[in-house]
């Protein structure tokens, strides 16, 4: 029988910029890309100790997973994730973030925040409908949202996390359809390769970015710009971490959209033509791709290249094991139709 927290719990308030709020962050942290919700380590942490009141801080919807998941992890006494086996051939290997340092006292912890992962959960998900109704910070909306269905299928509850509004806060965001562009605002300070500022500097005017212009004729024959506004209520990446954290929350989405495909027969709800964001890099772990010291080739091959099969996506180019996962459940989506 499924377990459903009473409807009059109150749920747990974890205090902003609190000791409890660190701890318990930086115990997800190593285990985030394997719960679909992929972050960069540094920029996370980094935003994480801005004020409570500060707009670029992580929405609440995410931090409550998260929370959630931490509370799991130390229940279950969950062991550190590995790395995968790196794939065989002369393929380069992703050069993987650092992690914060473990708590020290996860016992005092885990005596503390014993059993409250339903009352975090329930948090989240009211946290992701006042995200969505305020339209706030709608990239994290969106890897709360990949979290919260995570979590729901993992409890069983398959049609609450199938309802959950992944695909669409997805689509908004147009993380379908990324470009792998970024647009560095002013003032951007360009770091040597392999080095990144954890803090996002501040969005350009909105003049540097570039907008869709069509012109129509008047009754009396003159012509008149009309600006067509793109449908994504996401702002333009700014630099290369945030590429590569919109790169992978998208595959994240993508995955789980998929795995819900082959296990249970349900059509899928992001159309695999409509995708053209790129296949990703390293091994999960949002990471700037000069960070890493990966090269791609000119030609940025997605999930129409693989099903193509005179296509670039066959073409032999450095993969990761995470990569080559990813496209394995694709072709084991498509051979299930």
């Amino acid at each position: 029988m499924i377990q459903t927290p009473q409807l009059n719990a109150t749920p747990l308030d974890i205090p902003p910029n609190s000791t409890l709020e660190f701890a318990l962050i930086s115990l997800i942290l190593p285990y985030t890309p394997y719960l679909l919700m992929p972050v960069h380590p540094q920029r996370f942490l980094t935003l994480l100790g801005l004020p409570a009141n500060d707009p670029s801080r992580p929405h609440p919807a995410l931090l409550y997973i998260m929370f959630t998941e931490a509370v799991l992890v130390l229940e279950r006494g969950t062991p550190l994730p590995k790395a995968p086996r790196p794939p065989y051939s002369l393929f380069p290997q992703a050069c993987i973030p650092p992690m914060p340092h473990l708590p020290t006292n996860l016992e005092e912890l885990r005596r503390h925040m014993a059993g409250r992962a339903p009352l975090l959960l329930e948090r989240a998900r009211t946290e992701l409908d006042n995200g969505i109704r305020n339209v706030d910070r709608p990239f994290d909306l969106v890897r709360a949202a990949v979290g919260i269905a995570r979590h729901l299928y993992s409890l069983g509850r398959f049609i609450e996390g199938w309802n959950i509004p992944v695909s669409r806060l997805t689509i908004s965001c147009g993380l379908h359809r990324l470009t792998g562009n970024y647009t560095p605002p002013d003032g951007y300070i360009q770091y040597p390769s392999g080095l990144t500022n954890p803090m996002p500097t501040p969005y350009a005017h909105a003049d540097k970015y570039p907008r869709p212009i069509q012109h129509m004729k008047s009754p009396d024959g003159s012509t008149f710009p009309i600006l067509r506004m793109r449908p994504v209520i996401l702002p333009p990446a700014r630099d290369e971490i945030e590429v590569a954290e919109r790169n992978a929350t998208f595959w994240a989405a993508k995955m789980q959209d998929w795995a819900a495909g082959v296990g249970w027969g349900w059509t899928i709800a992001l159309a695999d033509e409509e995708c053209t964001t790129e296949w990703p890099w390293g091994n999960g772990i949002p990471e700037a791709k000069s960070s890493a010291g990966i090269s791609r080739p000119d030609h940025r091959s997605g999930i129409r290249e693989l099903y193509d099969m005179r296509g670039m996506g066959h073409t032999v180019f450095p993969e990761t094991t995470y990569a080559l996962a990813l496209k394995s459940v694709a072709l084991l989506h498509r051979a299930s139709q």
